[in-house]
């Protein structure tokens, strides 16, 4: 055995060593590689199909939108979005929205989830928070409510869901909310109540 042992290895030249250690090199590279992609899910795995077959998602989004004059209209952050060609429908995890009205009015909308659609209509659902930016003030008062339509062309907003609507001067709730938000102007359409505070706090203004 020995003599055998000896024989085999005289065969074996330093030409043959080395490329053993590179296919063993490519194996190892070959099963790291395998490694990594199985532990990898795909993206698509996850997403929905309810509207047909997505052609492209994004993670950690960041989008602008500009109107027809070129003037910022709103800046849209979300978790992930997801883009459906069939329908143009954009779905959202997350989204942060700020909307800036031609007249200088600004909006601050977030949600759980949101619709971007054909018609530039933004739909928001569940958690919904719709506040006007004030920058005269560090304080933002907030609408509430589970769901809320955007029509992005005309800049109003509404929902026929409870409100609720909280500021420095106490809290009110109703049924229903038209939004200007060119204006600024808000409206809780039916069942309005509240409480509210006799003497407010006052509203510092932003450093």
């Amino acid at each position: 055995m020995p003599g055998l042992i000896t024989r085999l290895n005289s065969l074996i030249t330093p030409g043959m060593r080395r490329l053993a250690g590179v296919l063993a090199l490519l194996l190892l590279g070959g099963v790291i590689v395998w490694l990594q992609e199985s532990t990898q899910t795909p993206p698509y795995t996850a997403l929905p199909r309810e509207h047909g077959e997505p052609d492209y998602y994004i993670e950690q989004a960041r989008l602008s939108r500009f109107d027809a004059e070129g003037r910022l209209l709103q800046v849209i952050h979300a978790e992930q979005v997801t883009h459906y060609p069939e329908n143009d429908l954009a779905l959202m995890q997350l989204p942060v929205v700020y909307h800036h009205g031609e007249s200088g009015q600004s909006w601050r909308l977030q949600a759980l989830r949101a619709e971007y659609r054909s018609n530039q209509e933004l739909y928001l659902e569940e958690q919904v928070i719709l506040q006007p930016i004030d920058p005269e003030s560090a304080y933002l008062p907030e609408f509430t409510t589970n769901r809320l339509w955007v029509d992005t062309n005309a800049q109003q907003a509404n929902t026929p869901d409870p409100v609720h609507f909280t500021s420095p001067g106490g809290v009110t709730q109703g049924i229903g909310l038209a939004v200007d938000m060119q204006t600024g102007l808000a409206e809780i359409l039916q069942q309005v109540s509240g409480s509210y505070l006799t003497n407010p706090p006052s509203q510092e203004p932003l450093p």
